[in-house]
């Protein structure tokens, strides 16, 4: 379905502050491991690092989810882009592991600008071109991480403080973008505002004369022959219930490799910065690909069901994690694009379902 006017505006800077986001995630990606390197960490503060950005990410899922569906998305996608923001660059900040940790759990607690524009698709997007538009933001996600390693690795080569820096102003650039150019999705929210809008509007006062008066009696009228927006209740079906798992699966797995991959290069072949960030670039060009182009091509053209899309991600995925432990630097390497070709297929699988389930009534 071709988007016009307003919607497609929405779509349009939503994918664009969501670019600008996943940048700022990108640009950290390739120095991480080597910031930790420089701080003298411990494997268990490596370990506290990863697991407490995931655990604070999870916490602001669970609200920010839920409050927009109350006060729009548009507040908790600044909000989002704030924490971003400032959590970079009081990571940049940092001269401690402890400190590290803290800044890093401060901005995983501000990390859901991805789940905030997937709910802007729901708002806007039919039922039946939901995957193709989820797909299409996974890839916009990944085009982030085709830049980002570029930049972070090159501006590595100064320090590797910088790159979260600059990661930071990412993050600042589209809170200014969602700030002035995005607008509220959430069908709720904007009936909310244009009622209170409308009762100010047409609101009688003793100096109206008579055929005013009548006039906005009309108004009213007509006003309430509006259907209101009905709040729609969530019904939790096994269905549901299984995406949840698979994505907790999902995610767990792929968390694990990016949270221990760059350290397993740098201790087992003691690979440099810089060849760490061109492997993240030929990974994320390579989903961006099969995001963008493969995966809507096997949905809409050749009408592959979702789940075998998803099985057959997932054993591709687990082939490549055997390949990875090879001795070789340059295997290793080859086997994580196999994974990332298996992650691209099975990405879309739980939001996909979910957004056309029938557990919401």
């Amino acid at each position: 379905m071709a988007l016009t006017g307003e919607k497609k505006s929405i779509i349009v800077f939503a994918f664009i502050t969501v670019f600008m986001d996943s940048l700022n995630y990108a640009l950290i990606v390739p120095i991480l491991p080597y910031l930790i390197k420089e701080l003298h960490s411990t494997p268990m503060e490596e370990g506290i690092l990863f697991s407490s950005y995931a655990i604070f990410q999870l916490i602001s899922l669970m609200i920010m989810g839920p409050g927009s569906d109350v006060f729009g998305r548009k507040p908790f996608l600044l909000l989002s882009l704030f924490g971003s923001c400032f959590g970079s660059i009081f990571q940049a900040m940092s001269y401690s592991m402890w400190a590290l940790i803290v800044w890093r759990s401060f901005t995983g607690l501000f990390a859901g600008s991805l789940i905030l524009v997937q709910a802007v698709i729901a708002d806007l997007i039919p039922a039946e071109d939901r995957s193709i538009y989820l797909s299409r933001l996974d890839a916009c996600v990944t085009a982030a991480f085709i830049l980002g390693p570029a930049i972070g690795g090159i501006l590595g080569q100064v320090n590797n403080h910088f790159p979260l820096y600059v990661a930071g102003v990412a993050s600042g650039v589209a809170m200014i973008v969602a700030m002035i150019f995005l607008n509220e999705s959430n069908p709720l929210v904007i009936q909310r505002r244009n009622a209170k809008k409308n009762s100010v509007a047409v609101a009688p006062t003793e100096s109206v004369a008579a055929p005013a008066a009548e006039s906005v009696v009309e108004v009213k009228e007509e006003k309430k022959e509006e259907a209101p927006v009905e709040k729609k209740k969530l019904k939790v079906t096994k269905t549901m219930c299984l995406c949840f798992c698979f994505e907790f699966c999902l995610r767990w797995t792929v968390n694990a490799f990016d949270s221990r991959y760059g350290i397993y290069l740098t201790d087992v072949f003691d690979t440099p910065s810089i060849v760490f960030s061109g492997l993240v670039i030929i990974q994320s060009v390579l989903c961006c690909v099969f995001q963008s182009l493969i995966y809507p091509m096997l949905m809409s053209k050749l009408k592959v069901p979702i789940p075998y899309l998803a099985l057959t991600g997932m054993i591709i995925e687990f082939f490549a994690y055997l390949l990875i432990t090879v001795d070789s630097e340059y295997g290793s390497m080859a086997a994580t694009l196999l994974l990332w070709i298996g992650f691209s297929m099975a990405a879309p699988t739980s939001v996909s379902i979910i957004s056309v389930s029938e557990g919401v009534k």
